[in-house]
């Protein structure tokens, strides 16, 4: 699921922090720190996902572009809470929300399936002493109730920005990581995007489920036989590199190793919900690996 990263840069975002030492911070100082933490997680942990990034104040301009086009997205939007005031502002746009035409309706509820993270650079007790909060979480509510607002605990430093994001990063931004297993083959996997809960709208009841770590090759279907499948989400299974160290002198590890390096066409798997049991269908080249394993001398015909 790509990210926008919409950067609040008005007037108000200048106002001066109080910080230890002899540098002068800036709230919009404090908001860059936290985007570089979360750029830089993407980097290393999150390299597929696609960001952009927007900067707005009475206008917007989009800094970073997409390189793609997307049907679902995750809006991270960074402000200090100040609604503004006038024509325009967060505050008159809520008050005038149900008197919009059509053709100029409010942008939220977006219209495909997106969550909306607010990373306020303030505390709680600044934003709860005017209505900015109220309205805040308005706007969850308008995007039908997902996402949530992220505020900083105790006073305005770089070291709470960072324990903010990375709240963030440990909700929305940590890799899954799982195990792949086809009969006595095992591979450590990184399964992108991550899977979200999902909800059965059927049971009397409902629960969040998940997807398990362990994840079981249970069939082998020709990809033109399910060629456009119902899908829950769809997601890229990649290989995790095996620590260097591990000699691969033993079958079991040849056999991840060899399962590690199964052509890229197994990468796009679909997750399918059939009788309450996630299934997983890969068109592997089977009869390539057991050539190969027979060739170098693993098995025996």
């Amino acid at each position: 699921m790509p990210t926008v990263v919409v950067m609040d840069v008005s007037l108000s975002m200048t106002r001066p922090v109080s910080v230890e030492g002899s540098e002068e911070y800036q709230r919009k100082h404090l908001a860059a720190h936290g985007l570089t933490m979360l750029f830089e997680h993407m980097a290393t942990n999150y390299k597929l996902e696609f960001t952009a990034l927007v900067v707005f104040s009475s206008l917007w301009e989009l800094m970073v572009p997409f390189t793609r086009d997307y049907n679902t997205l995750q809006v991270v939007l960074v402000t200090d809470g100040c609604l503004g005031i006038g024509r325009g502002s967060l505050r008159h746009s809520l008050a005038t929300h149900n008197q919009r035409s059509e053709s100029n309706r409010f942008p939220l509820p977006f219209p495909f399936p997106s969550k909306l993270y607010i990373m306020c650079m303030a505390n709680l007790e600044e934003l709860q002493s005017t209505d900015s909060l109220d309205c805040l979480e308005r706007l969850i509510d308008l995007n039908n109730g997902e996402g949530q607002i992220f505020t900083i605990d105790g006073p305005l430093c770089l070291k709470n920005v960072q324990s903010m994001f990375g709240k963030l990063i440990d909700l929305a931004y940590t890799p899954f990581h799982a195990v792949l297993k086809c009969g006595h083959l095992t591979a450590d996997v990184q399964v992108f995007p991550r899977p979200e809960p999902f909800v059965v709208d059927e049971e009397i009841d409902p629960i969040p489920k998940v997807i398990n770590t362990d994840l079981e090759i249970v069939g082998f279907i020709d990809i033109a036989d399910i060629s456009s499948p119902p899908v829950l989400s769809r997601h890229l299974v990649l290989p995790i590199a095996l620590n260097k160290e591990e000699s691969p002198s033993s079958f079991s590890n040849h056999c991840r190793l060899e399962f590690a390096k199964l052509p890229a066409s197994l990468s796009i798997i679909p997750v399918v919900r059939k009788e309450e049991v996630t299934e997983l269908f890969l068109a592997i080249a089977w009869d390539r690996l057991i050539r190969d394993q027979r060739k170098n001398g693993s098995i025996s015909a």
